[in-house]
C-alpha cells in the first residue's frame, strides 16, 4: 500500500486511495473506511469512501458537515492522538457528534489525523457497523502511518495542480489583464514607493482632467490639489502596508467641477526580494453613481419621513420593507411581516371585497391602480386607506416588485359622510334661498370667490334689460360689464367707457361698498355690494329714481335760496376748483357772472400769505375736524385786498362749502372802537394815577410832618430818646408804605407746565383785530409743542405788549413801505443766543429757553434809547402813550428769571426776543433778618468795609452803624473811588456796601468790577428802588450776596453784614 501511494502518479491519486481504502477496510476487517478533508477551516467533507458488502454508503450525506460536531477530536489530532470510540452507545449524551454517529449505524470507530506543514488539515477513518471492535495501538500506527502516506499523495496532486493552475491563471490573467488594460474606459496609474507617479493608461481620454505633463514624474502632493493629495496617500500607505487599499469615493475638484473616483490599488512584486515595490492603481469615474447614491439615500431618508404608509414587496407580492408610518398606523412591526402578503392580515370583516379582488388583480396584471379600502389595526381597529399600487421593473423592463403608498383616509371619509348629509341640506337650503331671492323687491345678484355669477332674480335682470341676455351662471361680472357697455347700458360711462370700468371694478374689488349709478333709462340705482367670508359678494340694486327726483327738486331750492343770501357762499370741488358761486360771493371778488368761475382754483381768490395761512393751516384742520371758521384777506380780480371772514365745512365728496362776508366796514368800526378804548383807558389810567398820586402825597405828608415836629422838639432837646423812636417809627410806616406800593396788583399768578403755542395764538388773534388793512400779521409756530412752566396770561400779556409795540412803530412810516409784523416761536440754549444785546436779564449759560420772537418793519428806537423803552413811564409816543407797556414786559420777564434781547435801528424796524425758562427758576430774595430787635445786634471788629451811596446824609448814616458795630469804614459818594480801592489793594477789604441808582456807576456795574479783582469779596446792596432786579440787565442779580431796601436799620445792616462775612457762620 505504501509502495503504491508514494509512486502513484498524482493524476491518478483518487483511483488509488480508493482503492487503498478497499484493502485497508478488508485488511482490518472493518465494515465502512473514508477519508474527510478540512473545507475553509469550518466544514468537512468525505471525499472518498469504501464500504462492505451490505453496508449503506454515508459520502453524500457527510458533505459541509460543520467542523464544530468534532471540534474535541480536532484537540486530540493537534496532540498528535488517534480518536478511538469502541462504544459509540454508551458516549455521553451530551456529546455533539453522538447522533451523527448513531445516524450511521456505527457502533466502533478509529480516527487519526492527516497532517500537511503542522496542520490538521483531515483524518482518515475506519466504522466497525455490524459488530462492536476495539483497535490495537499497533494497527493504529500502522493506520497512521497509511493515513500520512494518502494525505501526501493528495498534497503532492494538490501542489502540482496549485503549479499548473497558477501557470495558467498567470498566463490568463497576464492576457486577461493586457485586454482589460485595452478595453476599460479606467485609469491605470503606476506610481513608486514614495507617491512619484511613473507611468498611465487609459482609452479615454475623458479621464485624463489633469495634464500627464504635469503629474509622470510629480508626487501625489505636487499633482494633486491638497484634499484629493491626503487621500491618495493614505491609499498608498495602506497598499504598501497590506498589499492593496480601495477607496469609493475620493473627490477631485476639475475644471468641469467637482468630481468623484473610486480607487483600487495593489502593490506590485519586489517586496520578497528585498526591493521597495510599487503600486498600481485603477481609478474609476463614479461621479453619475455617487450622485445617484446620494439621491437614493435622500429618497429614502424622504420615505422613512413620510407620513403615508410604504410597502415594498416582491414580484409576488410577498413584503420586504415597511416604512416607520406602516408600522405606526398597524401596529405591525416590520420583522413581523416580512415576507408575508398584506391582503392576508390586513384585511377583516368588513372590508370590500370588490375592493381586494381589484387589489389582487391589479397585482396580477402588474397593473397600476388607486383602491380605498378598509384595513384593520393589528390591535383589531379598522382604519380607510387610499392604496397606490405601481409596479416596479429594472433596466430590462423585468418586474421587480410592487410598491404601495398607503394613506389614511378614515377622517375622510367620516367627513365625507357628513358631507353628503350637508349637501343635501345645502341643496334643500339653496333652493329655498332661490326662492327668498325670487320675492325680494329689490335686485339681487351673487358672484363667487372667481367673480362668476351664480344667481339673479328677475327684478335684476329687469333693471339691466340691455344686459339682461348674458345675466345667467357663469359669467364673470367684467364680462357682463363690458357687454352692458358696448349696448349703452350706462349712462355715466358714455364717452369714457375705458375709464369708467376701470373705476366700476376697483368699487367692485372692495371688501364692501356703496354707490349710486345712472342708466340710460333714466333709472338711478343705489348699489350695495359686500364680500361674503367664502370670498363671494353679494349685490343689491335699489331703485332711488324717485328720491333721486326729488333731491333734485330739493337741490334746486336750495341753490335759489343760496342765490337769494346776503352772504357769499360758494362750493369747490375736491380739487379746489370753484364749482359755484352765489351773487354776494360773485360781487365780493367782483366776478361779472357764473361764467367767469369755471378754471377759477380758490388759490386765485387770495393773496400769496392768506392763500399760505390757508394751505397750511386751515385746510389740515378743515381735513382734521371738518369745518373752521375765522378771517383772512380776499383778493379781487383787479389785485385790492381786503378782509374777508369765512366759515369752511368739508362736504361728503370732499369739497369745501364756503360762506363769506366782507368786514372791512366792521374792522374800520373795531379799530375806531380800539383807538377810543385805548385814549379812554390812558385817561381812565392818568385819573387813577392823579388820585392815587394825591392818596400817596397825603400820607407821606402826614408821615413828614411827624418826622419834622418830633424832630424839632429833639433839637429843643425835649424828651429826645422818646422822640427819637417816633421818628423811627414813622420812618419804618414810610418804608412800609413804599412797600406796599410797589407789591400794588402783583398777585402771584400760578404757573405750570403749558404750551406756549396756545397763549400765543390768543395773543395774536387779539392783536389782529386792532391792525389796519394794509398790516400784514405773519405767525410762525412749530408743529409740535413747545412746553415751559409758565402762566398762560402772563405769555398772553408780554406777547400782545410787544405787538401792539411794533403796531404802533408801524404806523409812523410811508404806506409805500411794507407793513408786516412777524412773531414766531422756538426752543434754544445760551449757545443758540445771536448776540444781539440783553436789556432786562441774563441768558444762564446751560439753561434751556423757550424763545418768543416779535419783529415788526416799523421806524426803529435809537441804540441810546434801548436801555429806557423798559423803563416805566417813559414813551416816545407823547401823550398816546403810558410808557408801561415794555415796562409790563421787563418786570414778567425778570420775575421768570427771565431775559430780552433787542436788536433796532431807527428806520429798519425791531425784533425783541424773550427767553422764558423752561423749568422755573428759584427767585432770589432780600438777606434780612425778620423783626429784628435792637438786641439782636452784633460786632463787626476787625472788618474793612468800603460804602458808596451818592446821598451823603445816607452814607453818613450807613457809615455810622457800621462803624458802631467796630468795622473801620472807608466812605465814598463816587463809586469809580470804590472800583480803584478795590483794583489798587484787592486784599484789604472785607466787604462793600453800595447803593444802586448812582452816576457814573450803578450798584451792579460796581459789584461786577470788584468781584473781577476779588470773585468772593460780598457785595450788599441798600437800595430804594423797588425794581432793581429789572435793572440789573445781562450782569444779573447774582452779583449781590444780599439786597436790602431803604430805609434800614442798624440791626438789619450788621445782621446782612456778619451774615455774608461768615461771622454769624456759614454763608447761603
Amino acid at each position: 500500500i505504501f509502495d503504491r501511494l508514494l509512486s502513484t502518479a498524482p493524476a491518478d491519486a483518487d483511483q488509488v486511495i480508493d482503492n487503498v481504502l478497499a484493502d485497508i477496510g478488508s485488511f482490518f476487517g472493518a465494515d465502512r473506511s473514508y477519508l474527510f478533508q478540512v473545507r475553509d477551516a469550518v466544514l468537512l467533507d468525505n471525499t472518498h469512501e469504501w464500504c462492505a458488502t451490505g453496508i449503506p454508503p454515508m459520502i453524500k450525506e457527510l458533505q459541509g458537515v460543520p467542523i464544530e460536531i468534532a471540534a474535541h477530536w480536532f484537540e486530540r489530532f493537534e496532540r498528535s492522538e488517534a480518536v478511538h470510540i469502541s462504544d459509540v452507545l454508551a458516549m455521553p449524551d451530551e456529546a455533539p457528534e453522538k447522533e451523527t454517529l448513531l445516524m450511521q449505524g456505527i457502533k466502533s470507530l478509529v480516527a487519526l489525523p492527516t497532517v500537511v506543514d503542522g496542520s490538521i488539515v483531515g483524518f482518515v477513518g475506519l466504522d466497525a457497523v455490524r459488530e462492536y471492535r476495539d483497535f490495537l495501538p499497533g494497527e493504529i500506527r500502522l493506520l497512521q502511518s497509511t493515513a500520512l502516506a494518502m494525505q501526501a499523495l493528495l498534497h503532492r496532486r494538490a501542489s502540482e495542480q496549485q503549479i499548473e493552475a497558477a501557470h495558467h491563471a498567470v498566463e490568463a490573467e497576464r492576457n486577461r489583464f493586457r485586454a482589460i488594460l485595452d478595453a476599460i474606459p479606467d485609469l491605470v496609474l503606476e506610481l513608486d514607493a514614495d507617491g512619484r507617479f511613473l507611468s498611465y493608461k487609459t482609452q479615454d481620454h475623458d479621464m485624463l482632467v489633469l495634464p500627464p505633463d504635469k503629474v509622470i514624474g510629480y508626487t501625489l502632493q505636487e499633482a494633486l490639489p491638497p484634499e484629493t493629495a491626503e487621500i491618495a496617500q493614505k491609499i498608498l500607505e495602506q497598499t504598501l502596508k497590506t498589499g492593496s487599499a480601495r477607496r469609493e469615493d475620493v473627490p477631485l475638484d476639475t475644471p468641469d467641477g467637482r468630481r468623484f473616483y473610486s480607487i483600487a490599488a495593489a502593490r506590485q512584486g519586489g517586496a520578497d526580494l528585498g526591493q521597495r515595490p510599487n503600486v498600481v492603481a485603477v481609478v474609476r469615474n463614479i461621479t453619475q453613481d455617487w450622485h445617484r447614491r446620494q439621491h437614493v439615500q435622500r429618497l429614502g431618508r424622504i420615505v422613512e419621513e413620510m407620513s403615508d404608509q410604504v410597502i415594498l414587496a416582491d414580484a409576488e407580492g410577498r413584503i420586504d420593507y415597511v416604512n416607520p408610518a406602516f408600522e405606526r398606523q398597524t401596529g405591525y412591526r416590520h420583522a413581523e411581516v416580512q415576507g408575508r402578503r398584506p391582503g392576508d392580515f390586513l384585511r377583516g370583516p368588513s372590508t370590500d371585497p370588490i375592493s381586494a379582488a381589484r387589489i389582487d388583480a391589479a397585482i396580477t396584471a402588474r397593473e397600476v391602480a388607486t383602491i380605498e379600502i378598509q384595513n384593520y389595526r393589528k390591535d383589531g381597529a379598522p382604519f380607510w386607506t387610499e392604496m397606490r399600487i405601481q409596479p416596479m421593473h429594472d433596466g430590462h423592463g423585468r418586474l421587480e416588485g410592487f410598491m404601495s403608498v398607503q394613506t389614511d383616509v378614515t377622517e375622510r371619509k367620516v367627513y365625507q359622510a357628513a358631507l353628503d348629509k350637508r349637501t343635501c341640506e345645502l341643496i334643500a337650503a339653496e333652493e329655498r334661498l332661490k326662492g327668498a331671492v325670487a320675492a325680494l323687491p329689490h335686485g339681487f345678484a351673487y358672484y363667487d370667490a372667481e367673480d362668476r355669477l351664480v344667481l339673479c332674480n328677475h327684478r335684476y335682470k329687469d333693471y339691466y334689460p340691455l344686459t339682461a341676455p348674458v345675466l345667467e351662471p357663469g359669467r364673470t361680472f367684467t364680462e357682463i360689464l363690458r357687454f352692458g357697455l358696448a349696448r349703452g347700458e350706462y349712462a355715466e360711462a358714455v364717452g369714457r367707457e375705458e375709464e369708467w370700468l376701470a373705476e366700476r371694478l376697483a368699487k367692485h374689488r372692495k371688501a364692501e361698498h356703496q354707490s349710486e349709478q345712472l342708466l340710460s333709462s333714466g333709472r338711478w340705482l343705489q348699489i350695495i355690494e359686500r364680500r361674503t367670508p367664502d370670498g363671494g359678494q353679494v349685490g343689491l340694486r335699489i331703485d332711488i329714481t324717485d328720491y333721486k327726483q326729488s333731491v333734485r327738486r330739493a337741490e334746486k331750492e336750495r341753490l335759489a335760496a343760496m342765490d337769494a343770501s346776503r352772504d357769499g357762499i360758494g362750493i369747490a370741488n375736491k380739487h379746489g376748483e370753484v364749482i359755484y358761486m352765489n351773487r354776494a360771493m360773485l360781487q365780493l371778488f367782483s366776478l361779472s357772472d357764473r361764467a367767469s368761475i369755471p378754471g377759477h382754483h380758490w388759490r386765485a381768490l387770495h393773496p400769496p400769505d392768506s392763500r399760505e395761512y390757508l394751505e397750511r393751516h386751515v385746510i389740515p384742520e378743515l381735513e382734521r375736524v371738518g369745518s373752521w371758521q375765522g378771517e383772512v384777506l380776499g383778493r379781487r380780480e383787479n389785485g385790492d385786498t381786503f378782509p374777508l371772514e369765512i366759515s369752511l365745512t368739508m362736504r361728503e365728496d370732499h369739497g369745501i362749502l364756503c360762506v363769506a362776508r366782507d368786514v372791512t366796514q366792521r374792522k374800520k368800526d373795531l379799530q375806531v372802537q380800539a383807538q377810543l378804548r385805548e385814549r379812554l383807558q390812558v385817561a381812565q389810567r392818568r385819573e387813577i394815577l392823579s388820585q392815587f398820586s394825591r392818596g400817596i402825597a397825603h400820607d407821606f405828608n402826614n408821615l413828614l410832618a411827624a418826622i419834622s415836629g418830633v424832630a424839632g422838639l429833639v433839637k429843643d432837646g425835649i424828651d429826645v430818646e422818646e422822640n427819637a423812636d417816633r421818628i423811627l417809627a414813622a420812618s419804618q410806616s414810610g418804608a412800609d408804605l413804599v412797600a406796599q406800593l410797589f407789591e400794588l396788583g402783583r398777585k402771584p399768578s400760578p404757573r405750570g407746565d403749558i404750551d406756549l403755542r396756545r397763549p400765543l395764538e390768543e395773543a395774536c388773534d387779539l392783536l389782529r383785530v386792532s391792525l389796519a388793512d394794509d398790516t400784514a400779521l405773519k405767525v410762525a409756530l412749530p408743529a409740535n409743542p413747545v412746553v415751559a412752566h409758565a402762566n398762560a396770561t402772563d405769555i398772553v400779556q408780554m406777547t400782545l405788549n410787544l405787538g401792539l409795540n411794533a403796531r404802533d412803530a408801524i404806523r409812523e412810516i410811508p404806506t409805500e413801505q411794507p407793513h408786516e409784523i412777524n412773531i414766531c416761536l422756538c426752543s434754544a440754549t445760551a449757545a443758540d443766543h445771536d448776540g444781539s444785546a440783553v436789556q432786562i436779564g441774563r441768558i444762564m449759560p446751560g439753561r434751556d429757553y423757550c424763545v418768543i420772537q416779535v419783529s415788526d418793519t416799523g421806524v426803529g428806537i435809537d441804540p441810546q434809547l434801548h436801555k429806557r423803552v423798559f423803563e416805566p413811564s417813559f414813551t416816545t409816543k407823547q401823550d398816546d402813550g403810558t410808557g408801561l407797556g415794555l415796562s409790563v414786559v421787563a418786570s414778567l420777564v425778570s420775575d421768570y428769571g427771565g431775559a430780552v434781547t433787542l436788536s433796532s435801528e431807527r428806520g429798519k424796524g425791531s425784533t425783541f426776543k424773550v427767553y422764558i425758562p423752561v423749568k422755573a427758576v428759584c427767585r432770589v430774595s432780600s438777606l434780612a433778618p425778620s423783626n429784628p430787635t435792637e438786641g439782636e445786634i452784633g460786632r463787626l471788629d476787625g472788618l474793612r468795609i468800603l460804602v458808596v451811596d451818592d446821598n451823603r446824609d445816607v452814607l453818613h448814616v450807613i457809615s455810622e452803624y457800621l462803624e458802631r458795630a467796630g468795622a473801620e469804614v472807608v466812605a465814598c459818594s463816587d463809586p469809580r473811588d470804590v472800583a480803584e480801592a478795590v483794583r489798587d489793594e484787592p486784599t484789604a477789604w472785607s466787604l462793600i456796601v453800595t447803593d444802586y441808582d448812582m452816576p457814573e456807576l450803578n450798584g451792579a456795574e460796581l459789584a461786577s468790577i470788584a468781584k473781577s479783582h476779588v470773585p468772593d469779596l460780598p457785595v450788599i446792596l441798600v437800595s430804594a428802588l423797588p425794581d432793581w432786579r429789572s435793572r440789573c440787565g445781562d450782569l444779573g442779580q447774582e452779583v449781590f450776596d444780599a439786597a436790602l431796601g431803604k430805609p434800614i436799620s442798624a440791626v438789619e445792616l450788621v445782621t446782612a453784614a456778619r451774615h455774608v462775612t461768615n461771622i454769624s457762620g456759614d454763608k447761603t
